[in-house]
């Protein structure tokens, strides 16, 4: 998961903080608490949304799915998380990449949408596993299995979506 704070100031409001989210639809999804429209946001449209059009329309169709949410917070309030105090009074600055901050700013987010990027196989792609797993770019079925290199594949995409890729 990806956070981005930005200061807001348009010289008319009072200047606030953007915290806009990107990442994997299971977590950001599950930290929504509203929509852009002002509905609530509650479990059942949390699976729902989950389950339906992430799961089965899009990573099931091999595409990389990411989701976007936001909220706003006033510049005192971001300060009050940034900066707090310690037994004795002296002011402390949290790090922004802790757990606790970010815990903090990432929870009470307005869902925005979720989209699935294409991201297609490179043409070349059974020629260079092959390389890989027999070390030939042909697959040569005499090649006995003992030198054979298996293969793992590693991401940190959905579920569904690693199955269609390694398909």
């Amino acid at each position: 998961m990806k956070t981005t704070l930005r200061e807001i100031d348009d010289g008319y409001n009072p200047k606030f903080i953007r915290v806009v989210v990107k990442g994997a639809s299971e977590i950001v999804v599950e930290r929504c608490t509203k929509t852009l429209n002002e509905e609530y946001f509650d479990e059942n449209t949390q699976q729902g949304i989950l389950k339906d059009h992430i799961s089965d329309d899009m990573a099931h169709k091999g595409l990389k799915v990411l989701t976007y949410a936001y909220k706003d917070i006033s510049y005192d309030d971001y300060e009050n998380i940034l900066y707090t105090k310690d037994e004795d009074g002296n002011v402390i600055q949290n790090y922004i990449e802790s757990p606790e901050f970010r815990n903090k700013m990432e929870v009470d987010l307005t869902y925005v949408g979720t989209f699935g990027l294409e991201d297609p196989l490179r043409d070349n792609i059974e020629s260079s596993v092959n390389l890989i797993k027999f070390g030939v770019h042909e697959t040569n079925l005499d090649i006995e299995r003992s030198y054979q290199v298996n293969i793992r594949m590693m991401t940190g995409d959905h579920m569904e979506t690693a199955k269609y890729v390694a398909i």
